[in-house]
């Protein structure tokens, strides 16, 4: 549930002015010379390298290489697979134009040292809800909770005074941050409740589907 809570603390990310976008990324595959596969899902527009943060596990000298390039909000933009073992490209688009915290708050996980291979960090039991057709319901029904939350407009009115005082991305990335924290720790506890109980109330109708998680049965033992 905390994953959960890091990742839906994200929605608050829509008042930075910059919107979100839910379209389908451009993806392709193919095989390379040497058996090499390629693989690389692709938002429609990619700001210059100089404005994008790459985080990669792997080198070409292992085989394996996989790039995350995201924007200055902490969106995944694009991102790149180049090795000999198959992997998964529609999975793989799904994590295309979605903000880093609903990825397991992965920016921080990389910047710790704790992921040293994107493809099996997104193989894990956690991110299974995220390749579900119906999770954008999930995230869309969190968005607008939050915008009627106590906890939800006191990160958001953070936010828009940043904004309108014409911070630049990457303050306004680490202000959301600050405010929120990891796994959604420092958001007011009412709010943190929202996220978790919306979100367990999702994996519970979609229990048949998503079988990985524990789901509290909300019942008391003494």
């Amino acid at each position: 549930a905390a994953a959960a809570a890091a990742a839906a603390a994200a929605a608050l990310g829509k008042a930075t002015g910059v919107p979100p976008s839910f379209l389908r990324p451009r993806t392709t595959s193919l095989k390379l010379p040497g058996g090499l596969l390629y693989t690389r899902s692709s938002m429609a527009a990619i700001p210059p390298a100089n404005e994008l943060v790459r985080l990669s596990t792997g080198s070409p000298d292992e085989g394996k290489l996989c790039i995350l390039n995201l924007d200055g909000q902490g969106r995944v933009l694009d991102l790149i697979y180049i090795g000999k073992d198959p992997v998964e490209p529609r999975n793989l688009s799904c994590l295309v134009g979605m903000q880093e915290a609903y990825l397991n708050s992965c920016l921080s996980l990389h910047k710790r040292d704790l992921v040293d291979d994107w493809i099996m960090f997104f193989r894990d039991d956690w991110a299974h809800a995220i390749y579900h057709d119906r999770f954008q319901e999930l995230v869309h029904s969190l968005r607008a909770m939050l915008a009627g939350d106590e906890g939800g407009m006191e990160v958001l009115d953070l936010l828009l005074r940043a904004l309108e005082d014409g911070k630049d991305d990457a303050t306004i990335s680490s202000l959301r941050s600050n405010a929120v924290g990891p796994a959604g720790e420092k958001l007011m506890p009412s709010t943190k409740k929202l996220i978790e109980t919306s979100t367990l109330d999702f994996l519970k109708k979609n229990k048949t589907i998503l079988p990985f998680y524990l789901i509290p049965d909300g019942k008391t033992h003494k």
